[in-house]
């Protein structure tokens, strides 16, 4: 067990994954097996463990996860490599850190109440999906990956996609389901609505280190004194145009409130009043989102990885008078500016700083 607390565990430990690792072109990891868990049986050491660095075990534990990321963190910024990662322990001033929090408990809505809720210390919180228990669940969990922090498929225990076999035994054994072009064919759509998503995350995460304000979280956080909002434990915005309403496999239907305000539906630009609740039925084919009425949106070619050159080439779609400017890639003063001209029917584009150029507009795209 490594006495993380002490800085020669750091050295020895983080030296390696640097030299083995990172200098092989891993660009992140994933920290698992750090936070002793309550509900995992109480594996981890005991808390009258003394390490070498002279706290006992029950210190080790509230540290654990942080002193984890430190050893790692370390060895990209002295390569001066920017980094992103899992971890499975964190604390509440570790927020500036590039890791995004998982856990090994498994049911859809604690992942999303965990997403929302990490958000009112600053953390981030990472939806998995690691199994599912038909189709449905499959599409449901992918869909709140794609719209959270870090989309991960954490895969590693079966020998192909789980679109093409849930069952980790048949999985292994290559005997895929009859049919599963179709499934797959649908994990590959909501996967390129991650793709398209890409620039609006950036500037959604370039305000969370501009100003602190988490790039997901609760919606009271944006409307406190919306009384309506206070029990809505799973719905949750993305930067600051951009509400998800997950679906859940098995229910009939799903309700949903929107904050007040004038809303338009993300997929086909329909107003849809806010300070309303209403519910949509469970089969519903995509996720529900929302963005604020007004709002130019930023929309990225599909590339095969988030730094392909398509993420910089857009498409801007205008919802309702567009009178609502984008602005990302870079802090303020410097990066791309989208803005809609509702008389002229025209867009304007602006880039400064040492990011002008970064980006191309196609085309401007009136939803609805």
């Amino acid at each position: 067990m490594p006495d993380f607390a002490g800085e020669k565990a750091r050295e020895i430990f983080g030296d390696y994954h640097g030299r083995a690792l990172l200098d092989i072109g891993i660009s992140g990891f994933k920290l698992d097996e750090c936070d002793s868990s309550d509900y995992t049986g109480g594996w981890s050491f005991p808390d009258f463990t003394r390490f070498p660095s002279r706290v006992d075990g029950e210190q080790m534990h509230a540290v654990f996860g942080l002193r984890y990321q430190q050893s790692i963190w370390q060895q990209f910024k002295s390569r001066n490599r920017a980094t992103y990662n899992l971890v499975r322990s964190s604390g509440a001033l570790a927020s500036p850190y590039p890791f995004v929090l998982y856990s090994d408990l498994y049911e859809h809505r604690d992942f999303i109440r965990g997403l929302l809720n990490s958000g009112f210390s600053g953390l981030l919180w990472c939806p998995e999906v690691r199994d599912a228990k038909d189709a449905e669940d499959l599409v449901r969990r992918l869909e709140s990956v794609v719209f959270s922090p870090l989309a991960m498929v954490n895969a590693w225990y079966i020998k192909n996609p789980p679109w093409k076999q849930l069952d980790r035994v048949k999985n292994n054994a290559d005997q895929l389901e009859s049919d599963w072009q179709s499934l797959e064919a649908r994990c590959r759509e909501i996967i390129k609505w991650r793709m398209q998503l890409v620039p609006y995350l950036l500037s959604a995460f370039e305000a969370y280190e501009a100003d602190g304000m988490p790039p997901f979280r609760a919606l009271v956080l944006d409307h406190p004194e919306d009384a309506a909002l206070a029990e809505v434990d799973d719905e949750y915005m993305i930067g600051d145009r951009m509400l998800v309403a997950p679906l859940f496999a098995g229910e009939s239907e799903r309700k949903i409130t929107l904050p007040q305000g004038e809303w338009c539906d993300f997929w086909t630009g329909k107003p849809v009043r806010g300070g309303t609740t209403f519910a949509v039925p469970g089969a519903t084919e995509r996720i529900p989102v929302f963005v604020k009425n007004g709002s130019v949106f930023p929309v990225a070619e599909i590339g095969q990885h988030a730094g392909s050159p398509e993420s910089a080439k857009l498409r801007a779609r205008i919802y309702g008078d567009g009178s609502l400017s984008w602005r990302g890639g870079g802090p303020a003063g410097r990066g791309l500016t989208l803005s809609w001209d509702g008389v002229a029917k025209k867009g304007n584009v602006r880039q400064v700083g040492e990011d002008a150029g970064r980006y191309s507009v196609s085309a401007w795209e009136q939803i609805g």
